[in-house]
This record gives structure tokens, C-alpha cells and sequence, in this order.
């Protein structure tokens, strides 16, 4: 498996619309050949911030 992890920063005050844009986009990632599972939290630290975690089932996955 491979697992890629990245942080989003967003402009201050955007986070709502980068929530927004990320409840369209994460559920047809998830049906992806190759995807294992696609998550994205608000960052503890930061709330102008996410973290996503992809998991892809081999290293060929993510280029599909």
C-alpha cells in the first residue's frame, strides 16, 4: 500500500468553501480503481487548515 498524506492551507476565512468543494470531489475519488480509502480533517492546529489521507493499493494506483 502506499499512503499519501497532504495539508491544505486555505486563505483565512475560506475554510467553509474549501469544505465545500471537498464534500463534491472525495466521494468519486474514493471509486477510483486503486483507492483504498480517501479522508480529509480539519486540522487541530489551524482551522484554516486540512489534512488528507489517501491510501492507494500499490505504487501504479495513484497515476491512474
Amino acid at each position: 500500500m502506499i499512503v499519501v498524506r497532504f495539508k491544505v492551507q486555505c486563505q483565512p476565512g475560506k475554510a467553509e468553501q474549501v469544505m465545500a468543494a471537498f464534500k463534491e470531489v472525495v466521494p468519486p475519488s474514493r471509486a477510483v480503481e486503486g483507492v483504498v480509502s480517501f479522508d480529509i480533517g480539519r486540522d487541530v492546529t489551524d482551522s484554516d487548515a486540512f489534512i488528507a489521507t489517501e491510501v492507494f493499493e500499490d505504487r501504479a494506483s495513484p497515476e491512474r
